[in-house]
């Protein structure tokens, strides 16, 4: 198997099968037992430190995403925050409107860049400023090795079609590969060095190796396959908007199976513009079964059937999701690192409204406003569709997720017929399962 051809040779430190690992079942390396905090069940240490911030700001409700933000942060970046905002209060109006662009970035819907006058487009550009046909061809060649790697099927329900998902954004990959100085660096602190703020840097350090693997430019971000799954295209957008989480458990010894843990995001009923108490609680995702569709105006409840375990159901949190590879060196297996770095800014997406915005970024195009009177959301919004990120994650992944759908459906077409293919699409989507899973599977194909 030839080696993957994104990344310069790998220089990052010698990468450990997990922190501080200890032995599971199945022999699984795993790491950290989950607790509550996990389920967002907030710990008498967190409930303390924000009671602290509260005081502080004199019981002044605060923006949704700063709260969602000090609820998932490490809980020893949160004291010393709160330490120096006791310090210099003057710090925390800045903060609060700065941590509204986390869950905006991470959701991976930047807006289409605007086409300049002479009609070039947006991905001309790109491939102009970041080298065209071999990029090109590198990224067609990673995301054919993701497809054979989850065996052409959505890592979660184990069918057919999908599509190649970026864990980290690709959006943040272009933008930083692009050596422009954007609207996004001008206006708010860069993506990684808020990520500071509030993670701890051996934590962040980790999530950045995994991105940034050349010692020799290490400001460039490469793509790679470790960043990469296969998801149904609904459920790529439940996980872009926060409506679950994916919670890495841990590989087993040679590294040809992961085990990821699905949690449900209950949704807090809460908008980016509204303001809450600092030491606010947060519902629980426990033992949940189905999530309200932020995108449905009627509060739809959406459920997802998988297969677990060899049996066809509906998801609930708690379910372990296994992915393997038969090849860990050629084709391995997503990074527990990214995953973990997606499995708090995915809740952080949840927590701070940013995942129930349907119609944004079309909003006030022609307002001639300053901004300054809109909403925190719409001016993060405006700043966002500014910013020369080269390109969007909608609109740069498109060839890619192109070149997964055609080559799944191809692929299981002409070697796994299966009566699913046939089943209803939704949104103008490759088969979305409806219709309560298509009655789970049409009781899983009717045994």
């Amino acid at each position: 198997m030839e080696s993957m051809d994104i990344d310069p040779p790998d220089q990052s430190p010698s990468h450990p099968l997990l922190p501080s690992p200890g032995r599971g079942r199945s022999n699984t390396v795993v790491g950290p037992q989950h607790n509550g905090e996990d389920y967002n069940e907030l710990s008498a240490e967190r409930i303390e430190l924000l009671n602290r911030m509260d005081i502080l700001l004199c019981h002044k409700p605060v923006p949704v995403p700063f709260w969602a933000v000090l609820v998932f942060s490490d809980l020893r970046e949160l004291n010393i925050f709160v330490t120096e905002s006791e310090k210099s209060p003057y710090l925390l109006e800045f903060s609060m409107h700065a941590c509204a662009a986390l869950g905006l970035t991470w959701r991976q819907k930047e807006p289409r860049t605007r086409l300049p006058r002479n009609g070039s487009s947006a991905s001309d550009i790109e491939e102009k400023s970041s080298g065209a046909s071999s990029s090109t061809s590198r990224n067609k060649s990673i995301v054919q090795k993701a497809l054979q790697r989850d065996d052409f099927a959505c890592v979660i329900r184990k069918t057919a079609p999908a599509q190649v998902t970026h864990i980290y954004p690709h959006c943040l990959i272009v933008a930083g590969r692009t050596k422009k100085r954007t609207n996004t660096v001008r206006t708010y602190p860069p993506f990684w060095d808020m990520l500071k703020y509030f993670w701890g840097p051996t934590r962040v350090t980790a999530w950045r190796s995994q991105i940034f693997t050349d010692h020799n430019q290490p400001e460039t971000p490469y793509d790679n396959l470790k960043n990469l799954m296969c998801l149904g295209d609904d459920l790529h957008r439940l996980w872009n908007d926060g409506c679950f989480a994916l919670r890495p458990i841990g590989y087993n010894t040679d590294k040809t199976t992961l085990k990821l843990e699905f949690i449900w995001q209950a949704a807090q009923g809460k908008t980016m513009d509204d303001r809450i108490p600092v030491n606010s609680l947060v519902l629980s995702s426990r033992n949940l079964t189905c999530v309200l569709d932020p995108k449905s105006k009627s509060n739809k409840e959406r459920y997802v059937a998988a297969r677990i375990n060899h049996e066809v159901r509906e998801l609930r949190t708690g379910d372990e999701i296994v992915l393997t590879t038969s090849d860990p060196v050629g084709l391995p297996l997503p990074d527990w690192h990214l995953l973990d770095m997606a499995f708090v800014l995915s809740r952080i997406v949840n927590l701070s409204g940013a995942g129930s915005i349907a119609e944004l970024f079309e909003e006030n195009s022609d307002d001639e406003s300053n901004g300054y009177d809109l909403p925190v959301s719409s001016r993060v919004a405006e700043w966002l569709e500014n910013s020369e990120m080269g390109g969007s994650e909608e609109s740069n992944d498109e060839a890619e997720s192109d070149i997964s759908r055609n080559q799944a459906s191809s692929e299981i077409t002409s070697t796994q017929p299966s009566p699913l293919k046939t089943r209803t699409a939704i949104d103008g989507s490759q088969m979305i399962l409806t219709e309560r899973e298509q009655a789970i599977f049409q009781r899983d194909d009717d045994e």
